[in-house]
């Protein structure tokens, strides 16, 4: 006796799906970004224990000149941050050393307001996460290659800018 064989019947071929529209390419935050500004600039207050009256300066001041010419950048701030700070070391640097001539007392302030030292602190503090930027490169510097960067490179006067 054979084997009774069922055919089984198959219906109309199903039709593939309608075409559907290609997904937006997603969009990938810088490592570390955060990209909630509030949540951000909380971060910088926290840290800096001072609480901002105008928070459009300091998103002004963490914003790198990679975002857009449109978007006011850090630059204007650096200029005037840089200014202060120098001020600032001059004035604590001749007060606590009365008795270093003008050549060590400025070799002292070139060594502590360099930007390599500038960015070294920014960094180790995990300030660089809250600057708003396009710029891989930048986001490359500061990898985890951190102890061997060429810190010249990178202009991190935006973090003292906070300060002053």
């Amino acid at each position: 006796m054979k084997p009774a064989h069922t055919s089984r019947k198959r219906g109309p071929p199903v039709p593939p799906p309608p075409a559907a529209r290609p997904a937006p390419p997603v969009k990938l935050l810088p490592p570390g970004f955060v990209a909630d500004r509030t949540e951000a600039a909380a971060r910088v207050e926290r840290l800096l224990r001072y609480q901002f009256r105008d928070r459009a300066l300091l998103e002004e001041a963490l914003t790198h000149q990679s975002v857009s010419d449109a978007v006011a950048s850090y630059q204007r701030l650096e200029f005037v941050g840089d200014a202060a700070l120098g001020l600032a070391f001059t004035n604590f640097l001749y007060l606590t050393n009365p008795t270093l001539g003008p050549g060590a007392l400025s070799t002292l302030r070139a060594a502590n307001v360099s930007t390599e030292k500038l960015a070294r602190v920014a960094v180790r503090h995990d300030l660089y996460p809250l600057l708003r930027r396009k710029c891989a490169r930048l986001d490359l510097l500061v990898s985890d290659n951190r102890p061997q960067l060429p810190w010249n490179c990178v202009n991190f006067g935006v973090f003292w800018n906070l300060i002053c």
